[in-house]
């Protein structure tokens, strides 16, 4: 029986000769020991903290680009909307209680309105675009941060931020506000989140095409930004050498021309 056991047969032993030589030692599918393998987050906890993180470009993730996009878009749409009303409201205040008696002449009672209404939208777009800001910003990265947890877009993800959201921003009224503030901000994020999911049933899409869709729209920005401080580099050099030039020619040593 020990005789069997140490009998080596010949063809099977053929099959370890191709690992004993060098182009096989290597595994093309082998990962280094010093790479991290990139795993997708599979739990709720993994997927919030990822949204809060930067990929390896260093760049925000999907889900916050999609929050603060909304919320500088939304501010600054209501920071003109609130702008032009409280211009409205001053230019009625000026034509009915000021007095043309005021004014030394028709041009200096021009000039006055203008720094007024000026001085009105200027104040009403910062006063209007940071609270909005603020508000759509916080409403959208909670609905997000919901929706990752659950790994699922749900109706219920815009209630609870809508009513979240109020609550927080009425904070510094006091309790009662804060609840009045959370039940309608609530009531109204359900309506979103209505119209929200009816939307992308009807066009057949997803929210994280919608996601995509606003963090490709920030790579392609980002790039042509680049390539348009590349292209200013290249004319400030080229018109440095140009002068160089210039003054080399008129000084007429043609040796130190670079």
């Amino acid at each position: 029986m020990f005789a069997r056991l140490t009998i080596i047969k010949p063809w099977p032993a053929l099959a370890f000769l191709p690992g004993l030589t060098s182009q096989y030692q290597k595994n093309p599918n082998d990962r280094p020991h010093n790479v991290p393998k990139e795993t997708k987050p599979k739990t709720g906890y993994e997927r919030v903290v990822a949204i809060f993180q930067l990929d390896e470009f260093g760049s925000p993730s999907k889900e916050m680009v999609t929050s603060y996009n909304t919320g500088l878009f939304s501010g600054f749409v209501g920071g003109c909307i609130g702008g032009l009303k409280e211009m409205q409201v001053k230019y009625h205040d000026f034509v009915t209680k000021m007095n043309s008696e005021m004014f030394q002449s028709h041009t200096e009672a021009k000039h006055e309105l203008t720094k007024l209404l000026g001085a009105t939208f200027a104040k009403s777009f910062v006063r209007w675009g940071i609270r909005l800001t603020f508000f759509t910003t916080l409403y959208t990265l909670t609905t997000n941060v919901l929706s990752s947890y659950n790994d699922a877009v749900a109706i219920w993800n815009f209630t609870a931020s809508g009513l979240l959201t109020g609550a927080i921003y009425r904070i510094p009224l006091g309790l009662r506000a804060m609840i009045v503030a959370g039940s309608v901000g609530g009531f109204l994020g359900t309506i979103a989140g209505c119209s929200c999911v009816i939307l992308l049933n009807v066009f057949s899409t997803k929210y994280d095409d919608i996601q995509d869709w606003h963090y490709r729209a920030r790579a392609i920005r980002f790039e042509k930004m680049q390539e348009a401080k590349d292209e200013l580099d290249r004319e400030r050099t080229l018109t440095a050498v140009l002068a160089n030039r210039t003054e080399v020619i008129k000084s007429g040593d043609l040796k130190d021309i670079k």
